[in-house]
């Protein structure tokens, strides 16, 4: 028997330029550690090629910290 595992993509993206500033891949539904963790990733440096830098010179200012989050109303952020 062949067992298959649900795979959920986590993603937080820049609106305005519509990059993907973090992403996560788990085997467990979407719950505050993984907010927490593409949090984290999306607040490190980014570093782009440099090919891609000198033709999209925007990737060059991908930095810092986000100053309002949109979230989809997910299980994860309900409570009571």
């Amino acid at each position: 028997d062949i067992l298959y595992e649900e795979v959920w993509l986590t993603t937080l993206f820049d609106v305005c330029c519509r990059v993907v500033l973090g992403r996560v891949v788990t085997a467990f539904p979407p719950s505050l550690w993984t907010v927490a963790e593409v949090i984290r990733r999306a607040n490190l440096p980014k570093r782009p090629p440099p090919k891609m830098a000198a033709k999209y010179p925007i990737l060059r200012r991908l930095c810092g910290r986000t100053a309002e989050i949109i979230v989809d109303n997910g299980r994860e952020f309900r409570g009571h």
